[in-house]
């Protein structure tokens, strides 16, 4: 397998290709990423003459217990993977910027739940986010959020057209498409499982204030809100779905579909990605420089999988990279057919 590899990576011509950029973010919030004792977001000014400690960071106080955030830090990673994970499904890149870096350079920004709550300051960005946001949004920006009962997003009805009336516990939820949005249509539904054991996994009441309901629950509440602000789109989802996906074993094997919510704010807002493939389980990434790049392949299935390969780019030439050589792929549209097997991989060259 390895002299395979290195046979493959010898008819590469590497000069020059740099990854192409992601379409996404998903947000990293401060008091998570800052070092440990950082104050310098609290607004403390000047010097005092009894220095400032935190009780959360534990040990600050003789005789205090040290603190544990394991199952804070679980529940974000949980959510933060299963976002990354659908990101890839829908056919897009999300790295993940810090709070306060300039995230502002790409297209769309995701805040799973628990980004969007109150639960614990090291789960949730701080209040001057949205301000940085909502500006974002009105000159282009995409944002998508989820939310759950603990919840609490300022100006909400002024960004995603809807605001929080209350919060209901829920053991399964059923999400059915009532309005056209990219490629949902009504009648599809999406049914997860939610443990109801604490506000996170709650879901959230919205009263729908100029956004339009794309979805509703079990219950015919609205669960997906879309929003036009400036140049700008929402899209608003009443429940922590992220947080369900990460709770349930092998979430992401067979026809689970929550990406096509994502795929759908995308092709709603016009975002696209240089290639794409008609198979959420099949990953794409691109390098280039110029009109030349390669597009690398990975088949995440246990199947055989016949995959269609789409591209915004004017392609005149493809050819699949092998370890013995390169054979040309037949056009099919603006990007190609072939076929990958489970678990593997492919390289192939394109050219402008």
């Amino acid at each position: 397998m390895f002299r395979s590899f290195a046979q493959l990576l010898e008819r590469l011509d590497l000069a020059g290709l740099e990854p192409a950029p992601p379409e996404a973010e998903i947000i990293v919030p401060d008091e998570w990423a800052k070092p440990y004792g950082d104050f310098s977001r609290f607004g403390l000014k000047g010097p005092s003459v009894i220095p400032y400690v935190s009780t959360q960071d534990g040990g600050a106080v003789e005789g205090q217990r040290p603190t544990s955030t394991s199952d804070k830090n679980e529940v974000l990673m949980g959510s933060w993977l299963s976002s990354f994970l659908l990101s890839r499904r829908a056919g897009f890149r999300a790295d993940s910027p810090r709070e306060y870096d300039d995230w502002t350079s790409r297209r769309v920004i995701l805040m799973p739940s628990p980004l969007t709550g109150t639960e614990s300051n090291l789960q949730h960005v701080h209040t001057g986010f949205w301000d940085r946001i909502r500006k974002y949004v009105s000159e282009g920006g995409v944002l998508y959020a989820s939310v759950s009962g603990d919840a609490a997003i300022p100006e909400m009805e002024d960004l995603f057209g809807a605001r929080l009336l209350d919060h209901i516990p829920v053991s399964e939820v059923t999400l059915k498409v009532v309005a056209p949005l990219g490629k949902l249509k009504p009648g599809d539904t999406f049914k997860y499982a939610a443990s109801g054991r604490d506000f996170q996994s709650w879901g959230a009441t919205l009263n729908v204030r100029g956004g339009k309901t794309i979805a509703t629950d079990q219950a015919g509440r609205p669960a997906l809100v879309a929003f036009s602000r400036g140049t700008g789109k929402t899209l608003l989802c009443a429940y922590p779905l992220e947080l369900y996906l990460s709770a349930k074993p092998s979430a992401f094997d067979g026809d689970e579909s929550t990406h096509a919510i994502y795929q759908a704010l995308l092709d709603w807002a016009g975002v696209r990605p240089l290639f794409r493939t008609n198979q959420p389980s099949v990953e794409v990434g691109a390098i280039k420089v110029g009109n030349r790049g390669y597009a690398i392949l990975a088949n995440h299935s246990e199947r055989r999988l016949p995959v269609l390969v789409d591209s915004v780019l004017p392609v005149r030439s493809i050819l699949r990279i092998g370890a013995e050589g390169s054979q040309p792929l037949p056009f099919q549209g603006p990007g190609w057919n072939m076929e990958l097997g489970p678990y593997e991989g492919a390289v192939v060259e394109w050219r402008q």
